[in-house]
């Protein structure tokens, strides 16, 4: 099982090129049917539109039963982990939330600097072989934090576990929330600048990493139309990425 717990790129971020060759091996992890998928995607660090290219990819699998989800909103904005487990010898896969069968063989754990929102990643830590051992510490570390989120998934505490097609329907509900919340402050605070700076404003106010998700609820924080009518037809024309690009990037490969 490969359990990655993080926001996902950003193509605002990351320039596909130098993407390119995570996007790719991510991309043959989710196709690999005897790999068991767990992700725990932190909400105000998803950008859109690769998310939408993420589903897509995810529904191509032929067992859907092998892929879990959890959409959360708490932790993860400075923390993102990929762990490597394999299962214990002869143990049953019974609680898809819970790491008690699993050994870590591996732990990556990237620590993104704070001082401001859309930095890289600035420090990485990764299990690597030395003298025929491995640290612990940062697998124990690792462990501890995906099962933390996890077991929030599995109590419906603040995260939320689904399934392929339930995941897009948690999405575009959060997205209705974040609506409801700026058009409250509209109500309860002073209005903030207009122009570009007021997009800035309610990224920086909701911490979310996608610029145009921002840009969408100031052009409709001032409107009445129902949340999630709006946030459902907006996530519809969301263009997924690399989506074309992924034929012409192959070629060059």
């Amino acid at each position: 099982m490969v359990v990655i717990a993080g926001d996902g790129l950003n193509p605002s971020r990351e320039r596909v090129d130098q993407a390119w060759p995570l996007l790719r091996h991510h991309r043959d992890l989710l196709a690999e049917e005897r790999i068991r998928y767990l992700r725990i995607q932190h909400a105000q660090g998803t950008h859109l539109s690769w998310a939408r290219d993420f589903l897509a990819t995810l529904r191509t699998r032929s067992d859907p039963s092998t892929v879990s989800l959890q959409w959360e909103a708490e932790h993860g904005a400075s923390i993102n982990i990929v762990l490597v487990a394999l299962r214990h010898r002869g143990a049953q896969d019974t609680n898809e939330w819970s790491l008690e069968n699993w050994d870590i063989a591996r732990c990556g754990v990237l620590f993104a600097n704070l001082a401001g929102r859309g930095s890289d990643y600035q420090v990485g830590l990764f299990t690597e072989r030395m003298h025929g051992e491995i640290n612990q510490e940062l697998i124990h570390f690792g462990r501890a934090h995906c099962h933390g989120l996890m077991r929030q998934a599995s109590v419906g505490d603040t995260g939320q576990a689904a399934g392929v097609d339930e995941f897009e329907d948690i999405l575009v509900d959060q997205i209705a929330r974040w609506l409801e919340r700026i058009r409250g402050w509209r109500r309860s605070l002073s209005m903030p600048p207009a122009g570009r700076s007021r997009a800035s404003w309610i990224a920086q106010r909701l911490a979310i990493a996608d610029d145009r998700l921002a840009a969408w609820l100031e052009r409709h924080m001032l409107t009445d139309e129902p949340a999630l009518e709006l946030a459902r037809e907006m996530w519809q024309e969301i263009a997924p990425w690399p989506g074309p690009l992924w034929q012409a990037l192959q070629e060059l490969d």
